[in-house]
């Protein structure tokens, strides 16, 4: 069962990733693999935040600081890159 969960969600991760980046594909499913990606960005973030509540780890709350802070720096610089780009 783990193979099989780690398989698909290493496909739709990989696709959107792969989606993204590729210009030939459509804007509209662009759109919705970046949603996708965020979505299991947010959700890992908030896991790991959660883990670290429950369990009054310092540590892994600082590491979901980071993940947050570096996440919102990558989109900012995407963002930027966009608006040069027109």
């Amino acid at each position: 069962m783990d193979l099989i969960l780690e398989f698909l969600l290493d496909l739709l991760l990989e696709g959107s990733v792969g989606a993204i980046s590729e210009k030939r594909v459509p804007l509209p499913i662009r759109i919705v693999a970046a949603i996708i990606l965020a979505v299991a960005y947010v959700g890992l973030i908030v896991f790991i935040t959660y883990t670290a509540i429950s369990d009054g780890s310092w540590y892994l709350l600082l590491v979901s600081l980071v993940l947050l802070v570096m996440g919102g720096f990558f989109t900012w610089r995407c963002v930027r890159q966009i608006q040069a780009g027109r």
